[in-house]
């Protein structure tokens, strides 16, 4: 029996159905940080059990280069209540389809800056334009003189 654990190995939960050898599930980036560890019965004594070590898994989220696709800065800025969205346009400048959920990723905002909310594209074709609003905490003049500068890493996230 495989278990679960989603609060840094506090507690774990039996998963159901995974009574295998092999534990395998397709990884979302909501998976980052899981900790998984199985469970031995004695199948001559059910009182007999023995549990693994947990293992922690971390999952990469895949980063899309320059090449594939251009971020187009902030085209439109709205403030509203200590809040502050920005619009922005995402060209795919591949010759593939990028396969979503994708967004705008921001590692390095100023501090006490973070992202409230972020909308996702589906998918880009080749040569279009997407458009993702991204909403963030504080006031429009933290944001302003980086958008306009363009002094922030940004990065779109697919997959």
């Amino acid at each position: 029996m495989f278990q679960l654990s989603t609060d840094g190995g506090v507690r774990f939960t039996d998963l159901a159905g995974a009574t295998g050898p092999l534990l395998s599930f397709a990884a979302a980036a909501r998976d980052n940080g899981n900790q998984y560890r199985a469970v031995f019965t004695n199948t001559g004594d059910a009182t007999l059990t023995a549990t693994s070590n947990a293992a922690t898994l971390t999952v990469r989220t895949k980063y899309l280069s320059s090449s594939q696709v251009k971020i187009l800065y902030p085209l439109f800025l709205r403030p509203s209540k200590g809040k502050v969205q920005a619009t922005f346009a995402i060209a795919n400048t591949s010759g593939k389809t990028i396969q979503g959920p994708t967004q705008v990723v921001f590692p390095n905002l100023p501090p006490g800056a973070t992202v409230v909310s972020s909308q996702t594209l589906s998918s880009l074709k080749p040569g279009k334009v997407g458009w993702i609003t991204v909403t963030f905490n504080h006031s429009l003049n933290t944001y302003l003189g980086l958008f306009l500068r363009r002094q922030y890493p940004a990065f779109v996230q697919a997959g």
